[in-house]
């Protein structure tokens, strides 16, 4: 049973990544977009480079906190899966004492 444990996890633990690394690829291209094309609308040049810089820094911060969130999450599946691990033990090692 420990390693059916772990192999989900691990399959948990691919997928989490998989969709994290799509989100930090939609907010950097997000990101990209908008600073390339804020210059559409007719604003003023400072208007402009400001916008564009914090286009940037805004994809920059989405970006940091997919990376926590995606920590985050492997961590508390990391901590269930030793969590189930230590009470299967625990009931097993209860299974096998002799009746008092």
């Amino acid at each position: 049973m420990k390693r059916v444990l772990w192999i989900v996890f691990w399959l948990f633990a691919a997928v989490w990544s998989g969709l994290a690394w799509l989100v930090w690829v939609a907010i950097g291209a997000v990101g990209r977009g908008a600073a390339a094309n804020v210059d559409f609308p007719e604003f003023d040049p400072e208007w402009v480079e400001w916008l564009s810089s914090a286009s940037l820094a805004s994809a920059a911060v989405g970006r940091w906190f997919v990376v926590g969130l995606w920590a985050l999450g492997l961590v508390l599946v990391f901590a269930v899966v030793v969590l189930v691990q230590r009470i299967m033990t625990r009931r097993a090692a209860q299974a096998t004492l002799p009746p008092a």
